[in-house]
């Protein structure tokens, strides 16, 4: 995929900077308790890719 159109893609999507703080809030909910967020947000955030290094961890505790 060309960098413009990956900009473009990012640009239009839910995961753009407005929304930014909010999914991350909504993700960490999900790290605590899976069953706290809606099943379709359940979803999107179990099909996401591990990084292999070690279990995601909070934004906030960084």
């Amino acid at each position: 995929m060309q960098n413009s159109a990956l900009k473009a893609w990012l640009d239009s999507s839910y995961l753009s900077g407005a929304n930014q703080s909010w999914i991350e809030q909504l993700y960490e909910d999900f790290l605590t308790d899976p069953d706290s967020v809606d099943a379709n947000w359940r979803s999107t955030f179990q099909q996401l890719p591990g990084t292999g290094v070690k279990p995601d961890q909070f934004h906030s505790q960084t």
